[in-house]
């Protein structure tokens, strides 16, 4: 097994974070696709920065 990945997405209701190969949040949250608390105006790069800090051992990247 790899390196868990995080899918961050911007949908039309705000951010999300899909967790790859990840199968504590399914246990934790029941789904692997968890809404994130960021606003719609919060920046990709601002995002990306939050949640590489929180998951530094996962690869997180923009979907």
């Amino acid at each position: 097994m790899g390196t868990p990945r995080i899918l961050i997405s911007l949908t039309e209701d705000g951010w999300t974070a899909t967790f790859e190969d990840d199968p504590g949040i399914d246990d934790t949250e029941g789904s692997d696709t968890v809404p994130l608390a960021y606003s719609l105006n919060c920046s990709p790069n601002a995002v990306m920065a939050s949640m590489r800090k929180v998951y530094p051992n996962h690869d997180v990247v923009l979907s």
